[in-house]
């Protein structure tokens, strides 16, 4: 009787279509993509002018603002990186194309925030997006007083009197 089923199984199998094998139980993923090996992050940056160096001139080659989308979505911790840093640089690269160099940004970033570590810094602005009171710079990003230029002072900048 159990041959009788056995044999029963078999002659349905060979009269169903052959089904492609499977190859796994995800589809693939598009983020395993050919990206060039100078479009990399550096790990463990300790100061902001780190980050700006990392932003604007890049350690590997290639600066971070010079990213496709490819490149920044490599793979997870990446995108994650990219995403925490953007932030930051967003706050710099706000600073700087008001008339601010790199280090006078730098300076009134660590004033407001009273840090100059990235991660500190990240988890700060992070939570300054939840705040209704703050107010938004051009880039989207919620910052404190003492960070928006309303317009002012000298170059059209309110430097709030710490880099006057």
């Amino acid at each position: 009787m159990v041959e009788r089923q056995e044999e029963e199984q078999r002659q349905e199998e060979e009269q169903q279509p052959a089904r492609a094998p499977r190859q796994g139980a995800r589809a693939p993923t598009r983020r395993n993509r050919n990206v060039p090996a100078t479009a990399q992050l550096k790990k463990n940056l300790g100061t902001l002018l780190e980050l700006w160096t990392e932003w604007s001139i890049g350690y590997f080659g290639k600066a971070a603002k010079d990213f496709t989308t490819n490149e920044r979505n490599k793979d997870g911790p990446t995108k994650q990186m990219y995403m925490r840093r953007n932030k930051i640089w967003r706050v710099q690269a706000y600073l700087v194309n008001a008339g601010h160099t790199i280090e006078a940004a730098n300076d009134k970033i660590r004033t407001y925030y009273h840090t100059d570590k990235p991660t500190p810094l990240y988890t700060v602005i992070k939570l300054d997006q939840r705040n209704p009171q703050l107010r938004f710079i051009p880039s989207g990003i919620r910052v404190r007083d003492g960070i928006h230029l309303n317009g002012n002072g000298p170059l059209g900048n309110d430097l709030g009197g710490i880099l006057a």
